[in-house]
This record gives structure tokens, C-alpha cells and sequence, in this order.
């Protein structure tokens, strides 16, 4: 009935799909687990562990096949009709995460995709990770009802459940090679096919917090795609409030002060991202700066 696929990365997936494991068992239906490494640089002992869990398989690859395709492939392994993608860096927030799912399935007449949600711990957060908490917590972590109202906006491939022929029909885009908005692309993709996505209350906890520097490079490189995304037609201005701003700032030309901004200041701006606490206003200054320096160099 459910195919639970987790493309990893130089993480230890285990716990994750330990707890899975369980919560399927407990269901009593037929279920496969299907983890696949993308050519990781280094292994954890852990993971061997997956051997001795029933109807779970785990392949390492030995040439990266990136953030799209890795997923494409593991939908191309699954033999049942629904597919369950979880992010390596997720847990379950409930210990009947499986069992909401299946009542969706079962009680939800003719709907093929279903998306639980992100949710980001209280428990206080070290300084050096505080920017990708900060971040997650206030703009990816959304209650149900502002989700039901932005469907296709509050969309996150880290945890959703999609029927396999619906998703055959769809697919990640692997032109996107770089980090950084293929969740959108997915989204509008799902919008362009009438495809509805049901938001459900089912979350899970991101896990996986990037170090101050580390995200903030990550933010570079996924800003580096959304331009190629644009350029390509891939993502268009309505898709993203960040181009929207883009694109009405170069009405009167401050594009080309904000690069400017960046050229001169982004070190410091850079600076005071990575060292703590930061505002996310500054993160959001940073961006469109950064985003404005790239499309005038």
C-alpha cells in the first residue's frame, strides 16, 4: 500500500526510519522502506542496521545524482501506489504519523496528495545553528488554517504523500541541479496539472539545522538557482515573493543600488548573520541585496 522514500546524504537515517518501521508495523498493511544514499562522503556504521528491519532496503550510489533525480529514482523503485517522501532530517512529531496518513487515504474521496507540515522544536538553540531555526520557525512552520488557505505556497517535499501514477505524470524536475527551490517547482508543477494538494495536520520536526555559516552558504547557492530558474522560465515572479521584490525594485532602478549594497557591505552583512542572534529582517535585506548583486554581475 505505502512505499516510505528517503534519499540521505552524509546523515545518519536509523532513528528516522526505525520509528517509521514501527508505526507501519503497528498498521498492519502491506509497506516497503526504501532509503538510497546519494554518493555520501562519508558512512555511518548505524545505518547498516536497516538489514535486519523487514520490508526495508537501503542502496548507496556511487556517483551523486542530486536533489531531483535521487527522488525520481526512488519513486521509479517503489512498487506500491503511494508514495511517502520524508527528508532524511525529519522525525515524526506523533507517534501515530502513519496512522494519520492512512486515514487520509482511506477517508479522503479521489484526492492524490497529501502534505503534513514542518514544525521546528522549542528546546533552545545553540547561537551557531540559530539563523536556519529562526528562519524555519517563522516562515516554513505554518498552523493548518493559513496552509489550507495557501496550498500550493506552503508546500514542502520533505514530508508528503503522493499517489505513484499521479506522480508519474508529474516528477521532480531534474534540469534543477543546484540547491534551493525545487519544492516550489514541484508545487507549481502539482498547480499547473490541477493536481490538489491536502494539507493535513501530520508533522514532523526538521532536524537537521545547519551551522550560521553553513545555511547562509546554502542561501547563496539556492538564490544562484532561483535566478537560473528564472532565466529558464522555470519559476516566474508570481511563484516567489523574492523575485516579486526584485522585479518592482528595478522599476526605479534601486536593483543597482542594492548590488551595490552587497558589493560594499555583504561581508558585514555576512558577518552578522553568522555570529548569533540576527533579525530576520537582515536576513531578508541580505537576500534581496545578494539577489540584486548576481543579476547586475
Amino acid at each position: 500500500m505505502v512505499s516510505v522514500l528517503i534519499p540521505t546524504y552524509n546523515y545518519n537515517f536509523f532513528p528516522l526510519v526505525k520509528e517509521i518501521h514501527r508505526q507501519l508495523i503497528n498498521e498492519n498493511l502491506p509497506f516497503e522502506i526504501i532509503c538510497i544514499d546519494d554518493a555520501s562522503d562519508y558512512k555511518f556504521k548505524e545505518n547498516d542496521n536497516l538489514v535486519h528491519l523487514e520490508n526495508a532496503s537501503y542502496y548507496m550510489l556511487e556517483k551523486n545524482k542530486g536533489r531531483s533525480a535521487i527522488r525520481n529514482y526512488l519513486a521509479q523503485k517503489a512498487k506500491f501506489e503511494w508514495l511517502l517522501f520524508l527528508d532524511v532530517d525529519v522525525f515524526p512529531k506523533e507517534s501515530d504519523f502513519i496512522k494519520k496518513y492512512i486515514y487520509a487515504i482511506r477517508n479522503t474521496a479521489n484526492e492524490s496528495v497529501f502534505c503534513g507540515g514542518l514544525a521546528y522544536d522549542k528546546i533552545s538553540i545553540d547561537d551557531n545553528k540559530y539563523l536556519r531555526w529562526n528562519f524555519g520557525r517563522n516562515r516554513e512552520q505554518r498552523e493548518l488554517i493559513f496552509r489550507l488557505k495557501k496550498p500550493y505556497k506552503t508546500f514542502f517535499t520533505s514530508n508528503f504523500l503522493i499517489n505513484k501514477q499521479v506522480f508519474s505524470k508529474i516528477k521532480f524536475n531534474e534540469e534543477i541541479s543546484l540547491y534551493g527551490y525545487e519544492d516550489v517547482v514541484f508545487a507549481i508543477d502539482l498547480k499547473r496539472e490541477k493536481v490538489k494538494i491536502n494539507h493535513i495536520e501530520n508533522l514532523v520536526y526538521h532536524l537537521g539545522l545547519e551551522s550560521n555559516d553553513e545555511y547562509l552558504r546554502k542561501t547563496k547557492v539556492a538564490l544562484d538557482n532561483l535566478k537560473l530558474l528564472s532565466d529558464k522560465n522555470i519559476i516566474y515572479c508570481i511563484d516567489v515573493k523574492l523575485l516579486r521584490a526584485h522585479e518592482n525594485i528595478k522599476k526605479f532602478y534601486f536593483d543597482y543600488l542594492l548590488g551595490k549594497v552587497y558589493q560594499f557591505l555583504g561581508k558585514y552583512l555576512e558577518k552578522y548573520l553568522i555570529k548569533g542572534k540576527s533579525k530576520l529582517f537582515i536576513f531578508d535585506f541580505f537576500k534581496i541585496t545578494y539577489l540584486s548583486y548576481i543579476y547586475r554581475n
